[in-house]
């Protein structure tokens, strides 16, 4: 005869469930949802404040980091989750990166509110005519005779510096992780409460 000496009740029975190996990526994505929720948060703050080269420009801002917002998803397969962010230049959060252009002979860096988040060919179906200066390093237009407004400067290479502001801290969203599985132990306990 075998006696069972292992204490049962619903509570602990539900807690062994919600930690069982069946279970855990469903602990890893709520993991994954809370860190979500956390950077949707934090961009939607800093889309209100990074804007430095757009005043110093006196421009629009762009709206990036509202669509890097919108962008933030959870993936998960097994026992893997993870947040994504679809933005084009977020990768200088986890370091600096060099620019280089693929198609054109330079890149276009914008230094006028006309320019600033709109390409060459923007501003030309828009009716301006941009050209290049002879021997300048620069594009513009002409508002009128005798003017030229630089709107561009070409550059071979950028380098992007990093940002990681753009992002909580590492404690942060380890603080959010820990609390999405907790949210799933919680409920799991409540459901079979004493």
């Amino acid at each position: 005869m075998q006696i069972n000496t292992t204490p049962s009740t619903p509570r602990l029975d539900a807690l062994m469930a919600v930690l069982s190996r069946s279970a855990r990526a469903r602990l890893f994505r709520a993991a994954a949802n809370g860190v979500r929720k956390l950077v949707t948060a934090h961009l939607r703050l800093t889309a209100r404040t990074h804007h430095k080269t757009a005043q110093r420009l006196g421009a629009e801002p762009t709206g990036h980091l509202r669509e890097a917002e919108k962008s933030v998803a959870v993936g998960s397969r097994g026992f893997d989750a993870h947040v994504v962010i679809r933005s084009p230049g977020f990768r200088r959060v986890f370091g600096a990166f060099t620019v280089r252009p693929v198609i054109a002979k330079a890149l276009t860096i914008p230094v006028h509110a006309i320019s600033y988040g709109k390409r060459v060919a923007q501003l030309r179906a828009e009716g301006r005519v941009i050209f290049r200066p002879k021997g300048a390093d620069y594009l513009a237009y002409s508002p009128g005779p005798g003017q030229v407004v630089p709107l561009y400067i070409l550059a071979k290479s950028v380098l992007i510096p990093q940002d990681r502001s753009l992002l909580p801290t590492d404690a942060a969203m380890g603080g959010a992780a820990k609390e999405g599985i907790l949210g799933v132990i919680r409920r799991a306990l409540e459901k079979k409460g004493d």
